[in-house]
């Protein structure tokens, strides 16, 4: 299944939903409503898509990992978010027919459109994250999963990176002004930047090491 939080933007979710299905996708989307349910009333939903509502704002990060603990047998995840909107017809397949159970597959993505970063839509295999046990580091609140996958990919090589794009609607990409889902996002960067390199000296490097392994022995 892929992934899609959302706090406070059901004009970008309108958005998204508008470019699932411009895109001729059909892949099963699992939408979680993080408090505010009122601003999403009315709107429609593809069929293949399922919505949960929690009570409050939980960040990005724990969404993820809500539905990962909610879910722990998928063969994939797909990870996308309400300002990230697919460009090509049928990136979901494309992404899908790339994965395997222990390797990262992602589309190229506006935002780095210079440099593969993993800032596009991303399908991790599920025994790569039932391996991890997250599929976000629980060290922070909305940042650093992407600089974790990243890391992991570039390690282990097992980082494939399909013809298909998508694109972010933020600040930096079309110069609108900051909403409060992307200020209450970055709160405290600098603390959630510190508390993933901590994260990463007391347990992230030595599980890198260990998915490493297991990923040699797969092979």
């Amino acid at each position: 299944m892929f992934i899609l939080p959302t706090y406070k933007r059901p004009e970008k979710l309108k958005n998204a939903i508008k470019a699932y299905i411009d895109t001729k996708a059909t892949a099963p989307i699992y939408l979680v409503i993080q408090g505010n349910p009122e601003l999403y009333e009315g709107i429609e939903y593809p069929d293949t898509w399922t919505v949960v509502v929690l009570k409050e704002n939980i960040g990005l990060v724990a969404a993820f990992n809500y539905v990962f603990n909610k879910f722990p047998d998928e063969t994939y995840y797909g990870l996308t978010t309400d300002d990230q909107h697919p460009i090509t017809e049928h990136w979901d397949k494309k992404l899908i027919e790339a994965i395997t159970p222990w390797n990262i597959v992602t589309c190229q993505d506006t935002l780095n459109k210079n440099d593969w970063r993993m800032s596009g839509i991303t399908v991790i295999g599920g025994d790569l994250i039932r391996y991890a046990n997250f599929i976000f580091p629980p060290c922070t609140w909305h940042i650093c999963g992407d600089d974790w996958w990243e890391l992991v990919a570039k390690t282990c090589n097992n980082w494939i990176k399909i013809d298909a794009q998508s694109t972010h609607i933020t600040p930096e990409t079309t110069g609108i002004e900051p909403d409060e889902t992307y200020k209450s996002s970055y709160t405290d960067f600098s603390g959630q930047v510190s508390r993933y390199n901590q994260w990463l000296v007391a347990e992230g490097n030595e599980l890198l090491s260990k998915i490493q392994k297991n990923i040699t022995l797969t092979r």
